[in-house]
């Protein structure tokens, strides 16, 4: 692996080969949790389906953001289990509770 680094404007980069720029991209596209398996004809079931997109989605902005579960749940008023569980797929969030979380991702820069 051959990582560099670079600064612009006092600004420190790290430089990566594109191959391995784009796994890691791939890896964290499918981070969290699966997909529920497709039917014969292609379907999945839509809300599982958006329970683990929305989970997926949370888990990467969270991740981008540099917040813990602990650090955004603060931030957010929410319980750390909340975030667990919504980042699991397991739990199908209210909408207060999705303008929370918004609001406190969107403050961190994400």
């Amino acid at each position: 692996m051959g990582i560099s680094t670079l600064e612009i404007r006092g600004e420190p980069f790290v430089l990566i080969p594109k191959r391995e720029f784009d796994a890691w991209s791939q890896q964290l596209m499918n981070i969290g949790p699966p997909l529920p398996a497709a039917d014969q004809n292609g379907n999945r079931p839509a809300v599982p389906a958006m329970l683990a997109l929305l989970a997926r989605k949370l888990l990467r902005r969270r991740l981008a953001a540099g917040l813990s579960q602990k650090e955004l749940a603060k931030v957010a008023s929410v319980r750390v289990e909340t975030i667990s569980r919504l980042e699991s797929g397991r739990h199908q969030p209210r909408r207060g509770t999705m303008a929370k979380l918004e609001k406190a991702l969107n403050a961190a820069g994400r």
